[in-house]
């Protein structure tokens, strides 16, 4: 997916339900260029949604406005099955996995759209998924401006 930040759609907390919500649980922010970029860690989801569990979130900002997310997200089972009436036992069969969550998956929203990426090939330390979801978030968005951290 690829977001021109001078016609793109900025994003609404309403627009899907599992995007994050922004400014919650912040960690670090950065600049590059023109866009304020803030990580988040376990965000809620900015429509209430409690299907998705968000476990670590990057977003950009353009003049306050919400362009780009990359996430990665977690379907929540035991959410999913009191919405369905399975049992949790029987959605940890379906899905593969003995955690009330699954596999965690790389996600980005932008421009009106969500796209999955797979997978996330790594242990979840924000050492590790922060240059990992930056590079998707910085390509996504053709930006090639240095990127600089931001003291709060």
């Amino acid at each position: 997916m690829l977001v021109d930040i001078d016609t793109a759609q900025p994003l609404g907390r309403h627009d899907f339900p599992t995007l994050a919500a922004c400014g919650c649980n912040v960690t670090r922010r950065f600049r590059a260029g023109r866009l304020d970029i803030i990580m988040e860690h376990l965000p809620p989801s900015a429509g209430g949604e409690d299907l998705a569990y968000v476990h670590w979130a990057l977003m950009a900002l353009l003049e306050d406005r919400l362009m780009c997310v990359v996430s990665i997200e977690s379907l929540d089972l035991r959410s999913l099955a009191a919405s369905t009436s399975v049992s949790v036992k029987e959605l940890q069969r379906e899905y593969g996995t003995r955690s009330h969550l699954t596999e965690p998956m790389l996600y980005i929203y932008g421009d009106g759209q969500r796209e999955e990426l797979g997978p996330v090939p790594m242990a979840l330390g924000e050492e590790l998924v922060l240059p990992y979801m930056m590079d998707y978030l910085l390509d996504s968005m053709d930006v090639v401006d240095e990127l600089v951290p931001v003291k709060e």
